[in-house]
Order: C-alpha cells, then structure tokens, then sequence
C-alpha cells in the first residue's frame, strides 16, 4: 500500500491522456499536462524514499504530529500579554500629629514636646499603579516578563508624584532575575489594609535580585536569591560590597501557610581615615496564615534583625548600626504582627491587625538615644465592594513611638480608599 499515491497518479495520468486525444489534438498542450504530471510522480517518488530511509512508514504529515510538546515550534501569536493595574485615591486625616502624608510614618511623628500640627488633611491619587504580564512559551518552558509601577516615587502627595518601578523582572523555568519581592518578606501572611504604607510587623521590599526556586512537593517549596542594594545608613561612607542572601521555605495546604524566612548580608563603614570595619548582619523570621473557616482568617508575623533597617516597614527611621570611626555598633531589634480578617458577605469584609517594632537596649541606643526604641500600630477597617473590581473602604490607625531617651510621639488617623481594579 506504500505505493498507492504513485498507482493513482498513473491511472490520473492515462486518463487524461485519453480524454486529450478524445477533446483536442492539440500536442503541445497534452506535451505540457504529461510534464506537469511527471513532475508530481518525481516528486513523490523523492519524498516516499526520503520517509523509507528515515524509517517512517506514514505519510510526513503525520509523523510531525508525534513530535513531542518540548519540540514544537513556537509561533509569535502563541506569546500572551495582559495589562492590569488600578485606579486609586487615598486620603488620610491626622487628628493628632501629622506628618503631612498618606503614609503611616508612626515612625517619624513629631514627638510630644515639639510644636506639631493636628488635624491635618492629606490626598493622593499617585498610589495607582499599572503593569504589563508577558508569557511566551519556549522549549524550556514559560518565559515570564513583568514590568509593574506606580507613581509614588517622591512622595505622592496632594498631587504631586513620580514614576517609581515595583516590579521589573523576567523569569524562566526556576529562575528569576530582576527586581521583586524579596524572598525575606512577602505579603501572603500580612492583613488587609486601607493604608497604602502596610501592616507593621511586616515587609515589602523589592530588591534586585538573581532567585532559584526548587519546587520540593505540591505543598512544599523553597526560594533562594542574591540581593543587591545597601543598607540606608545616615552619614556614614562604605556600603555592601557583597550581595545579600536571602531564602524562605515555604509549606501550603488548604487551610495553612506557614513560611520560614532568613537573611544574611553585609554592612560595611570607611572611616576618614579610610580604615574599613565590616559587620554581618542577619535577620529570621515566620509568617503564617490560618483559614479558621471560608469566611475567617488569621495571620501571624515574627522577625529577629540584626544590623538591617530595609527589609520591616517602619524600620527606615533607625539606623541599621553607628560608627564611631573605630567600631561599629549594631542595632537589633524584634517584630511581631498579628491580624484577623473577616469576611461578612459578597461585598462586605473588615480585618483587624496589631504590630510592633521593639529595639534591643545596647551599646547602640546609648549612641542613639533620639532614636526609636518601640513601635506600635493598631487597625480596624471595613471594605464595601459596590460592584466587582471596585473597592471602598475606611480605616482608623492608632500609633505610637518611644525613643530611647523616654520621649513619645502619638498617632491617631482615618484612612479612606476609592480603587477600581481592572
């Protein structure tokens, strides 16, 4: 049966030789149709050979069709691209000090005995953010590329605002380079809040960033990544000279998330007389999340740091360590987190969240002692959801902050939130 397509060709052949000398006698027209049909004869006889000698024995057609998916041709329309973002607007009302911001700064209040402004009343629209997801497949599996930002990047208020890169990275199979969440911190186990800033006890930071992800089960996984960036130290010269290392693990069920967190870098000072002291600084921490039912859940956060203020919200406003121009003096300090989110019905959810930064009394708070010694913030919100992807919610914010030469500072603010998510 091999030969079937040469056999038909044949009998086309000395058919239309018979109705040619039938219809026309014409020769150089049955000269030219005998040529074009000697031609397809040839042409399968090569390709029918070419099939034998690679040993298949089906037409080529459909021997492509047995090629494996990891060898597939990619074509340009199989790439996808979605574009997401929000439009949002925050406002904020301090009714005792104020920093003049959207942002919780509990850690920069102006303190009780300086002349502060109360009831002040603060705008933005600059927390509205876009981005870009781009997913081609390759033979080596998906290559991801996102590209995220918002317009907080000088501050954001009362109208005023700048471009400022949240996420701009690409990926591909176990590996990401680019600037993201740092596998130190993440927001899986943080609460929801009407606050742009975020819950105290937990963190944010996106750093640049070579990671490896190795997926250990359906449950399990684990992320280890190189960092870049260095700690914001006022008024001292030297920085990382090495990238810090970061890693989680991670375990996930239904109903739990438990995360384990580490991180290791160093800080590095020049001294004028450019002598080089160098400390590491480290930090260890857990998070989880437990679904107490469909509709209830509760979310836990604690940190150890060492020598480190960029990674916990709040953090920026003490110094990572002191340099005297001799020797370095590390601060430290614990975070803990703890929130409850409900949801009411379809449209109508709240959660409700406490957090704290307390710093270790050391030879670095006797260095220090105009800086922060305890955080703490308390929330409680509600968020309606009018119709899908619009969110509307209001927040009150209780803070407080404690230096260690016993001064204090108080916050006390409502948030309000319009979001309309596409």
């Amino acid at each position: 049966m091999k030969h079937k397509g040469i056999i038909y060709l044949s009998l086309l052949m000395s058919m239309t030789l018979h109705q040619a000398k039938a219809e026309s006698e014409d020769n150089s027209a049955l000269n030219e149709k005998i040529i074009k049909l000697q031609q397809q004869i040839d042409y399968l006889m090569e390709r029918q050979n070419l099939n034998q000698n690679n040993g298949f024995n089906k037409a080529p057609e459909l021997s492509q069709n047995k090629t494996s998916n990891a060898e597939k041709p990619i074509s340009a329309d199989q790439t996808k691209i979605k574009f997401y973002g929000n439009i949002r607007v925050d406002a904020a009302y301090d009714f005792e000090a104020s920093t003049r911001s959207i942002a919780n700064k509990t850690g920069a209040i102006p303190l009780n005995n300086s002349n502060s402004i109360s009831k002040s009343l603060n705008v933005s629209a600059a927390t509205s953010r876009v981005g870009v997801d781009i997913v081609k497949p390759t033979s080596k599996g998906d290559l991801v590329g996102k590209l995220e930002a918002d317009f907080m990047g000088s501050g954001g208020d009362n109208g005023n605002g700048s471009v400022r890169v949240r996420h701009a990275y690409i990926s591909l199979g176990n590996w990401l380079i680019g600037q993201t969440t740092s596998p130190f911190v993440n927001s899986d186990t943080a609460p929801s809040l009407a606050d742009f800033t975020g819950a105290m006890g937990t963190g944010t930071q996106r750093n640049i960033q070579i990671r490896y992800q190795h997926i250990v089960d359906a449950k399990q996984k684990i992320l280890v990544a190189l960092e870049g960036g260095d700690v914001e130290n006022k008024n001292v010269e030297g920085g990382s000279s090495l990238p810090a290392l970061t890693m989680r693990y991670e375990f996930k069920n239904p109903n739990l998330l438990v995360q384990l967190h580490g991180m290791l870098h160093e800080n590095r000072a020049i001294s004028n007389a450019n002598e080089e002291q160098t400390k590491l600084a480290w930090g260890a921490g857990l998070g989880a999340k437990y679904n107490l039912s469909e509709n209830d859940a509760i979310v836990f956060n604690y940190y150890r740091i060492a020598s480190d203020n960029r990674y916990m919200l709040y953090s920026k406003d003490n110094d990572a360590f002191y340099f005297d121009q001799n020797r370095m003096y590390l601060s430290e300090f614990d975070s803990v987190e703890l929130g409850y989110m409900r949801k009411w019905n379809e449209n109508l959810r709240s959660s409700l969240s406490a957090g704290s930064l307390v710093y270790k009394d050391s030879d670095f708070s006797e260095n220090n002692v105009n800086q922060n010694k305890r955080l703490i913030n308390a929330s409680v919100n509600l968020f309606w959801t009018p119709v899908e992807k619009v969110d509307l919610g209001v927040e009150y914010t209780y803070g407080k902050r404690e230096t260690f030469s016993d001064l204090e500072g108080k916050l006390s603010r409502i948030n309000l939130l319009g979001r309309y998510n596409f």
